[in-house]
């Protein structure tokens, strides 16, 4: 008997033990919370001490004492908890090892801070060109590892050309195969280090156009939409005629039409494009597609015409025209006429995401009335609806998403509203992190029995947006309408700031796979469960068939 009354008093005092180590654990995590926002270094330390003896498998406790200790100016306390962070794998463990390659440099440690610079590169830090000037390394600008390291090219205004060149290309590979993540591993292929070769053995001869042309074309093959060859900065030696045309295109079900134009040209709006200089129209965009690397075939539905189309150093490239001032056009206007028009190329800014034409008839559809908002609701009462238009996954000015998915969650309270249709047509992505109180909103809304969720999606239905729809769609019974997505539910994504130390190049190398969806999914996007193609028809005539189709299905469903 005594054994047993032995054995429950240690179960009683270990469940007690329990309950108060549970008790203090939220009393002092509160206290530190505060203490924490409001810079009380001290304090902070103190509480987050002991909750680091609490709870020593909490990588957040742990971070938050190494910044703690940071603003009190004790490095080494700071290095010290910030490296069981790190062991635990917290915020990822490029961003850690960078953070303590810096404390370690305020330290004086700098033999650890290049230990741990090193790390973080070999995890992926996708900021390298922003590690030489970081002042945290100021004292490391003449160690030649740290050089090395940051991938810095000394006296960069003054080196010969050719040897400039060389450097970029190899800066390039070095970055494609440190940083890309595809399973498939593209930089390392067979193919692209053919590549590689064929632009070295011309570098002599080079010029800077054509490489800016190949290495465009050479991170084009590492095969995803967020990796990509953007324009030189302002500061580059380089000698390049970029110029685009007046002109802004999409591709609809009938064809390619010019939508849009910058001043007169605006009047060749509705006109379908039918070749350019002698080159039928989808031959075109099948060679400009080798320019860019792409999550599907909707990414280049969506890019093809507002990026590369207009674009006359790419059209010049292709053979499409001889000329890069003039550009020859053939086009169809609405009444049937064809003519061949010239059009001349220059600094032009193309508004993006599809907008309202001046070729439009009718009353501006709603799909088209505020685009440039980032998110924005609108009741329809006849329909017991309400209209969500997400065109960016970012926080406005006005309003961040999770005040917004708030005031969402109260709109969507009133019994009257038994449908809600999301429209995200124009969201190219933005912060994914921003969307989890939106997906609980909705989720919410489901829960009550007879409300339906509508979602319609498009071309331009791209990386964070594309995460947002993975949610929904696991998440919930939502049903989707329009085009597929631009992205896959496992995909690559997340740009980067890539910046060539000679030419000033300026591109990204995506560093993340977005693992959204189970292992095995290898769709190529979020097919609608009803397609509702977007065409030239219903676009000019201020049509919007996909919400004709929701508003339909609801009213007959009543």
């Amino acid at each position: 008997m005594k054994n047993y009354l032995g054995l429950f008093l240690l179960v009683f005092s270990a469940q007690s033990f329990a309950q108060l180590n549970s008790l203090s654990i939220e009393s002092l995590t509160s206290q530190a919370e505060n203490a924490f926002q409001a810079n009380q270094a001290e304090l902070a330390i103190s509480l987050y001490s002991q909750l680091g003896e609490l709870n020593p498998d909490d990588a957040e406790i742990w971070y938050r004492l190494s910044l703690a200790h940071q603003w009190n100016g004790d490095y080494a306390a700071a290095i010290q908890a910030g490296t069981r962070a790190f062991e635990a794998g917290y915020r990822g463990p490029a961003s850690m090892a960078y953070r303590l390659a810096q404390l370690s440099a305020m330290a004086g440690r700098e033999s650890a801070a290049l230990s741990w610079l090193e790390i973080s590169l070999d995890n992926g830090f996708d900021d390298r060109s922003a590690i030489y000037s970081d002042e945290a390394f100021s004292t490391f600008r003449n160690n030649a590892d740290f050089v090395r390291l940051s991938g810095h090219l000394e006296n960069a205004g003054s080196i010969d050309r050719l040897t400039g060149l060389e450097f970029d290309l190899d800066y390039l590979v070095e970055e494609a195969q440190r940083m890309h993540p595809s399973p498939e591993r593209p930089a390392f292929s067979e193919e692209f280090l053919q590549a590689v070769d064929d632009i070295r053995e011309q570098l002599p001869e080079i010029s800077d156009l054509q490489f800016y042309l190949d290495i465009t074309k050479l991170v084009a093959m590492l095969n995803d939409g967020h990796s990509a060859i953007y324009v030189p900065d302002n500061n580059s030696p380089l000698e390049l005629a970029l110029a685009s045309l007046p002109l802004k295109f999409y591709w609809f079900r009938e064809g390619m039409f010019i939508v849009d134009g910058i001043g007169e040209n605006a009047g060749y709006a509705g006109s379908q494009v039918l070749r350019i200089g002698s080159m039928d129209i989808d031959e075109v965009m099948d060679n400009l597609s080798v320019y860019r690397g792409l999550d599907n075939a909707m990414t280049w539905r969506w890019m093809g015409p507002q990026f590369y189309l207009g674009r006359a150093e790419l059209l010049n490239a292709i053979g499409a025209s001889e000329s890069f001032e003039n550009i020859t056009l053939t086009l169809r206007d609405g009444s049937g006429n064809i003519e061949e028009v010239g059009f001349a190329s220059a600094n032009h800014v193309i508004p993006r995401k599809l907008r309202v034409s001046p070729a439009m008839s009718g009353n501006v559809p709603l799909y088209l009335s505020n685009i440039d908002e980032n998110f924005w609701i609108q009741a329809l009462p006849a329909s017991n609806a309400l209209y969500f238009q997400f065109n960016q996954v970012r926080d406005s000015g006005q309003q961040t998403i999770a005040d917004f998915s708030q005031q969402l969650a109260q709109r969507l309270g009133n019994e009257e509203i038994l449908n809600l249709i999301i429209d995200v047509r124009h969201n190219n992505g933005g912060n994914n992190t921003l969307v989890e109180p939106l997906i609980k909103t909705l989720i919410a809304f489901e829960q009550v029995p007879g409300r339906k969720i509508y979602v319609i999606t498009g071309r331009n239905t791209f990386s964070a947006a594309q995460n947002f729809i993975n949610r929904i769609e696991r998440w919930t019974d939502a049903v989707f309408i329009g085009e597929p997505s631009a992205s896959s539910p496992n995909f690559i994504g997340e740009e980067t700031g890539l910046l060539l130390p000679y030419s000033r190049i300026r591109g990204s190398i995506s560093p993340l796979y977005w693992q959204d969806s189970n292992p095995g999914d290898e769709r190529q996007w979020i097919a609608p469960d009803v397609p509702v193609a977007v065409t030239a028809a219903d676009y000019f005539a201020g049509r919007d068939a996909a919400l004709e189709y929701i508003l339909g299905a609801i009213e007959n469903n009543n």
